[in-house]
């Protein structure tokens, strides 16, 4: 238990180098939890920009709009498409921090040292 203890210490050290400066930690239950969303909220905006595009698309391609035609009769996808396009990278960088921060857990976890 100790060994454990020491082992989540150092990893706290690793990921927080300032003392008290780091304002979350990898080892808080919320934190796991909240973790754990991203990966569905990041496909999700992903599924959302596909669709709108393909709407957009095929309002062009079958209903014989143009573009600014389509943007009109479908305003709600290009809001969809534009909003989700901004949404995506602040939920991207969280997705990938929570991905290092796992994957700091398990080496330090099954590490020998």
């Amino acid at each position: 238990m100790g060994q454990q203890l020491r082992r989540e210490l150092q990893l706290h050290h690793v990921l927080c180098p300032s003392n008290g400066g780091c304002k979350y930690h990898p080892f808080h239950a919320v934190g796991a939890e909240t973790s754990n969303l991203f990966p569905t909220q990041t496909t999700s905006l992903i599924l959302l920009i596909v669709t709108s595009a393909l709407h957009l698309y095929f309002l062009t391609v079958w209903q014989d709009y143009d573009f600014k035609g389509a943007l009109q009769h479908a305003a709600g996808s290009a809001v969809v498409f534009v909003v989700s396009m901004i949404v995506i990278w602040p939920v991207g960088a969280l997705l990938s921090y929570h991905l290092r921060v796992r994957g700091w857990l398990w080496l330090y976890r099954h590490s020998s040292f």
